[in-house]
């Protein structure tokens, strides 16, 4: 029973042989740097203001839990 997994230990650094070439060819590189320069980079600038009104969001669902809980107890 020791005897079939043995193989399967060798087959896993195949996979990662396999890998590298295909990272070395660095053909998806060119395909982001296409995606960089298309216009939705507007698209992106929505959830980057988002983004920032987050933490006032956070700050004030914390004020209402503050409000709602008695004054001596804290989450």
């Amino acid at each position: 029973m020791k005897s079939p997994k043995t193989p399967e230990m060798k087959q896993a650094p195949a996979v990662d042989t396999q890998d590298k070439p295909t990272s070395g060819q660095v053909g998806p590189a060119p395909e982001v740097a296409d995606k960089s320069k298309t216009p939705p980079i507007a698209d992106n600038a929505v959830p980057f203001e988002k983004a920032k009104r987050l933490p006032v969001l956070c700050a004030v669902r914390e004020q209402k839990a503050q409000q709602a809980l008695p004054a001596g107890e804290h989450f």
